[in-house]
């Protein structure tokens, strides 16, 4: 798995440049993949935890259950009934030994 991220799909290119400048700026270098998701977790816990109106985990858990069209930096985001996420994806190739974009495509 690479950690390097890199996605352009045009719906996230506003978000993700402001995470990026915004990580670099804090950090003084560019963000891998782990901390873009790991941003994108963390927006959605907070999207849970406003639902909920409460810290409780079993008001939180229940609050996930309606999560449908969450904007992240990745993209938007729904949650099945199970809880597993439904988001688009950027769809890369390998040209001359380096990731190239290729497309993002919607579930």
């Amino acid at each position: 798995m690479t950690k390097k991220f890199c996605c352009l799909g045009q719906e996230v290119v506003l978000y993700l440049n402001c995470f990026v400048k915004e990580y670099q700026g804090k950090y003084s270098e560019t963000p891998d993949s782990m901390a873009v998701l790991g941003y994108d977790a963390a927006l959605l816990y907070i999207e849970a935890l406003e639902k909920a109106g409460s810290e409780d985990p079993e008001k939180v858990k229940a609050a996930l259950d309606g999560i449908k069209d969450v904007q992240l930096v990745t993209g938007k985001i729904s949650l099945d009934d199970k809880h597993n996420p439904v988001k688009g994806a950027a769809i890369l190739e390998m040209k001359d030994g380096k990731q190239v974009y290729k497309d993002y495509i919607q579930p």
